[in-house]
């Protein structure tokens, strides 16, 4: 069932085009991961779904309740400096009329021991799991999270890919900005890959992992080949969809191109990326 419907979503900030007919239906208990380079869009998007800003064009149908039926964790943490942990989480609780365990709430996200202390003098790492707690005091049924284990050592962001898990398994519908490959494999359902305003790549996380790529070193690579015809390349490889490689694999003379053919991964989405942005 979807939570959202979003058709030819058009933003523009003056001349510049940022969102050029964005689609997308967000589906309830899913985890949706939105890649893309720094000033694809990804803000304008989230901003739009939180009607921080309003569109050029297109439309977004939803029965949420923006302050009750959402949780967002920003990709800046902003806390008042001089109040304790435990009264932000009281304080927060009160907006939504909400009678919450706080101990049980803390411990989830490894903050016992701060629970008396001071926001401001949280680490980095304590600030985003604060965030993240706060972000989800009041069961809201979508969460946006903007990379939200920045700063976070290992154990916490184990913690972190667990509380996510539960909260999918709740039946919550996640969006999440992140870099980090470990979590797009952990627990993501979608990716999305947000490009020139709009999806270039809009796949289940099993499809893609069943897609196949030819990955040639470059020295095996004799003739040019057009740059529309790459999924990516780099100093050491040229990767290539199967649909355009007959055509290479032919003209250099390549004997055993099945050994050279792989599962896409994760990594190829964020390698795509910056090749894409490079050719501009």
């Amino acid at each position: 069932m979807s939570l959202i419907e979003i058709n030819n979503l058009i933003k523009n900030f003056g001349t510049k085009a940022v969102l050029k007919g964005v689609d997308l239906d967000l589906e309830s208990g899913k985890v949706y991961t939105l890649l893309g380079k720094n000033g694809a869009g990804k803000t304008t998007f989230i901003s739009i779904l939180l009607k921080l800003i309003k569109q050029d064009g297109g439309h977004v149908a939803t029965n949420l309740n923006i302050k009750k039926d959402i949780g967002v964790v920003f990709q800046e943490d902003y806390f008042p400096k001089d109040i304790t942990v435990l009264d932000l989480i009281k304080l927060q609780a009160s907006f939504f009329h909400k009678k919450v365990n706080i101990d049980e709430q803390l411990k989830n996200m490894g903050l016992e021991k701060e629970k008396n202390q001071k926001a401001g003098t949280l680490s980095g790492g304590q600030k985003r799991k604060l965030s993240i707690l706060l972000a989800v005091l009041h069961n809201p049924k979508l969460l946006i999270l903007d990379e939200p284990t920045a700063g976070m050592d290992y154990d916490s962001v184990e913690k972190f890919v667990q509380q996510i898990k539960k909260l999918k398994a709740e039946g919550k519908t996640i969006l999440l900005i992140t870099h980090d490959l470990y979590q797009i494999e952990s627990f993501a359902d979608y990716i999305l890959l947000l490009n020139e305003g709009i999806f270039e790549e809009n796949i289940s996380v099993d499809d893609m992992f069943v897609e196949e790529l030819y990955e040639f070193p470059r020295e095996m690579i004799k003739n040019d080949v057009p740059k529309e015809k790459l999924f990516y390349t780099d100093d050491k490889s040229m990767v290539i969809n199967p649909l355009c490689a007959q055509e290479l694999i032919v003209t250099n003379e390549i004997t055993n191109p099945e050994n050279f053919k792989r599962r896409k991964q994760v990594v190829d989405i964020f390698k795509r990326i910056s090749f894409i942005e490079g050719e501009k």
